[in-house]
């Protein structure tokens, strides 16, 4: 049987495991799937879109940090999630009016042309209650009159989410993180039932490309030098 043949059936098998990490439930920080960051501290996003699709949860390092710290550092890291926020500088620091996340990996973009630039993430106080332009994706964002606003929460401990969610106190500027803090964002009331995200499928392609690659100059060279 030709090499490709061999290699479709580990490669299928890899795509499958990588969609498979959708199912998994957030129970506590071992479960999260995604990082980013440094440092001796974790710390956790949840955002719920309230969209009959899954909440999601990324996870993030750090020693010392802010929510917007975190928040930031994960759209950034993450080529599917997207964030639009206004800096209102003294105590009210940074107000998230928008979140997004392209659920398909087809691109992304808003009913209101928002450009969120090469990481995601864009400062604006333009707030007109947008929608994601490709339906299979997620977006909440607050509207001209500060309706449907995103609401905020904290939360503590190993296990999902602590010791409960409960409304912040503070602007996400303003939220000093500890160990082990989850903070959640939710349009409705605090985030339910909750999924890691994932690395994006084209990951999992490459991977496999690359596989492929390295296993056939292996075989070519062992031919060469049998």
């Amino acid at each position: 049987m030709a090499l490709k043949h061999l290699l479709i059936i580990p490669l299928l098998t890899l795509l499958m495991t990588s969609a498979n990490y959708a199912a998994v439930v957030v129970n506590n920080f071992d479960d999260i799937q995604l990082w980013t960051g440094n440092g001796a501290n974790r710390a956790a996003l949840v955002i719920d879109w309230n969209d009959n699709r899954n909440p999601l949860v990324w996870g993030y390092r750090f020693d010392t940090a802010t929510g917007a710290d975190m928040l930031r550092a994960i759209v950034e890291a993450d080529s599917r999630l997207f964030a639009k926020v206004e800096d209102f500088g003294g105590t009210l620091g940074w107000f998230t009016h928008g979140l997004g996340y392209d659920r398909d990996s087809d691109g992304f973009g808003i009913s209101s042309n928002t450009d969120f630039g090469s990481n995601g993430f864009v400062f604006s106080g333009s707030r007109s209650g947008a929608t994601a332009t490709d339906p299979e994706d997620s977006y909440h964002e607050t509207d001209s009159n500060f309706g449907n606003t995103w609401r905020y929460f904290v939360g503590t401990g190993n296990n999902y989410p602590g010791a409960g969610w409960a409304d912040a106190t503070t602007g996400i500027s303003g939220r000093n993180l500890s160990d082990l803090s989850w903070d959640g964002f939710g349009v409705t009331g605090a985030p339910g039932t909750a999924f890691a995200a994932v690395p994006e499928p084209n990951s999992a392609w490459l991977i496999g490309l690359g596989a492929i690659v390295c296993l056939r100059r292996k075989r070519n060279a062992s031919v060469a030098t049998s």
